[in-house]
């Protein structure tokens, strides 16, 4: 007769284990919810609690978990400040006004690499998407790297015909640039220094805004018996650490210009690849 033997789940290091039946989870948000409400192993669970926070020493761990994203928020924005100031990144004091474009159709729309952009709004703008929609497009580029850092860029400032785009790639083998600005203006880039500060810029002020507001929406219901649902969106759903850690690694990976090296790389082959093709089809 076979001895069987119980399968134990693979964890990996981010992962976290129910102690009454070894289901996995990707995070202690998921198995806290799951050994408190649904786990049938557990004798001491509380069935359907709609808050989850019953007791008081439920809501000290929920605001302590909430609070250390903060801190850790807080000291991202500080450090992305600082580099801001020393010229890491370029420091935009406006906000550029979009909403007279956003019942336009495409074609109406010229976002350009000088301006100071919200790509969220600017996703929502060229291609009528609501909200979610391109926040989730968004957090679908970051899932992709650098692949679709390229991507992104492409998806908000090369979303036109070439003769369109308000960047003229005027030689490849010294990758430099001509970046169009809202007066028709060209400004010489090169090296492609100033278009990828631009982007980084615009990318990681979209982003930090995001964690924000996110991160202001749980803290301000945690009397609310929806807290522990916004606060399960904001680990879960919305990623706050894959967020965080892209901006964090959009204004630090390129201290010593090797991060714009490769995303420039990258873009120039991109931009060969989509001119070839339209060759082709005319």
């Amino acid at each position: 007769m076979k001895k069987v033997t119980k399968k134990i789940p693979e964890v990996n290091k981010k992962s976290t284990v129910c102690c009454f039946c070894s289901k996995v989870f990707s995070n202690k948000s998921n198995r806290y919810r799951h050994q408190n409400y649904q786990c049938p192993l557990n004798p001491n669970r509380k069935g359907n609690d709609p808050t989850g926070i019953s007791d008081k020493s439920e809501v000290s761990e929920l605001k302590t978990e909430v609070l250390e994203m903060r801190e850790q928020f807080a000291l991202m924005t500080n450090a992305i400040k600082n580099l801001a100031q020393n010229g890491g990144l370029i420091n935009h004091n406006h906000i550029q006004n979009q909403t007279n474009i956003q019942n336009q159709t495409n074609n109406n729309i010229n976002i350009y690499i000088t301006d100071k952009v919200d790509f969220v709004q600017a996703l929502k703008d060229i291609y009528g998407w609501d909200e979610a929609k391109a926040i989730n497009h968004i957090k679908k580029r970051i899932s992709q790297g650098e692949n679709g850092d390229i991507e992104l860029f492409c998806d908000i400032y090369l979303f036109k015909d070439k003769e369109h785009w308000p960047l003229i790639f005027k030689d490849k083998k010294t990758q430099h640039f001509l970046l169009k600005d809202a007066n028709n203006n060209y400004i010489q880039d090169p090296g492609g220094i100033k278009l990828h500060d631009n982007f980084r810029s615009n990318y990681t002020d979209t982003l930090l805004r995001l964690s924000s507001r996110e991160i202001n929406n749980v803290l301000n219901s945690k009397q609310e018996p929806d807290f522990e649902f916004k606060r399960d969106y904001l680990m879960d759903d919305f990623d706050l650490q894959a967020v965080q850690n892209k901006a964090f690694k959009l204004c630090c990976k390129d201290g010593d210009g090797r991060g714009r090296q490769t995303f420039i790389k990258k873009l120039s082959e991109r931009i060969e690849i989509t001119e070839k093709r339209k060759e082709r089809i005319t």
